[in-house]
């Protein structure tokens, strides 16, 4: 529904269906984005543990060292 007002300047139209599509449109981004972080997230903590559960000897054989595991989970988040 569509209002009309008065300011000092003079008449101004303004839509209260504006505003709420609005607030509505910043909470679906809000939510996406804090839905990519939760994926991002599982994936480190997944590639953690699935790193982290190989031997000294296996990383060795795919050419890793232990202390590689945060930077490679690291890097999985950003895919």
């Amino acid at each position: 529904m569509a209002t009309i007002g008065v300011r000092a300047g003079g008449a101004y139209a303004g839509s209260e269906a504006k505003g709420a599509s609005n607030i509505a449109k910043q909470a679906r981004l809000l939510f996406s984005a804090f839905s990519n972080w939760r994926q991002k997230r599982k994936r480190y903590y997944s590639t953690m543990a699935e790193l982290g559960a190989l031997s000294d000897r296996e990383l060795a054989d795919i050419g890793m060292m232990r202390c590689d595991i945060p930077a490679i989970a690291r890097q999985s988040m950003a895919r």
